[in-house]
């Protein structure tokens, strides 16, 4: 059992067919890319500085570059400014690392251009991402360790599939649009819930004799998609 395409595709409205996400990576044009495509340049790397790595940007540059749309903006600007919330999407939800403080500049010369950007299958990308951090997650054993990739959709994933670990669910909100292609996804209606809380390690038995004790008949009370 494990999260699919399907899954993926209705929690999150990304697509799952079209152009893989793929491309090549040159480093040494790195900051160059990022002045052209967003018009600010990059901090050059300082020795010994932790966070001035050339493999990506800091979110919070992103956030002190790009915070606000200036009222005046030009087209040109506004779509500097989409690429950089965009990237900063990538970097917080669909493709985030373990550390959570930086996004990975190899995605952005897909940007370049919004029509193309469109024909990527960004859900099969986030899926397979996902599926490599949790495997790397499961070998980790420091304290401290964290995992990476949309783990949103794992976790409302996992509250629709096990009826263990669920979240109290209040009532929805009124969903404002009224085209009638533009329905809301599941994770919209997770947004206002209550969960547990309490110290990580008695959370973690309570859930792990849950699962043991898990059986078929149980599962038939879970939701489906």
């Amino acid at each position: 059992m494990t999260i699919t395409l399907q899954d993926m595709a209705m929690l999150t409205a990304l697509p799952i067919s079209g152009w893989a996400v793929t491309g090549k990576i040159q480093a040494d044009r790195f900051r160059d890319m990022v002045e052209e495509l967003l018009g600010v340049r990059p901090p050059e790397k300082i020795a010994g500085m932790k966070g001035s790595k050339t493999g990506g940007l800091r979110l919070t540059w992103i956030e002190h570059h790009f915070g606000h749309l200036p009222l005046d903006a030009n087209e040109e600007t506004v779509s500097r400014y989409a690429r950089a919330y965009v990237m900063y999407v990538f970097g917080k939800v669909l493709f985030s690392d373990s550390g959570g403080s930086d996004v990975s500049w190899m995605y952005l010369p897909l940007l370049r251009d919004w029509d193309d950007a469109g024909r990527y299958s960004w859900g099969s990308a986030g899926l397979a991402y996902l599926y490599r951090q949790l495997d790397e997650a499961c070998r980790r054993s420091k304290g401290t360790s964290n995992m990476g990739g949309c783990v949103l959709v794992l976790q409302v994933w996992s509250w629709l599939r096990f009826p263990i670990g669920r979240p109290t669910t209040y009532a929805p909100r009124d969903w404002e649009h009224t085209e009638e292609d533009r329905a809301p996804t599941v994770v919209y209606f997770y947004e206002d819930v209550s969960t547990k809380w309490g110290p990580s390690d008695n959370l973690y038995r309570s859930y792990t004799e849950d699962f043991d004790s898990l059986r078929r008949g149980r599962l038939h009370g879970s939701r489906t998609l």
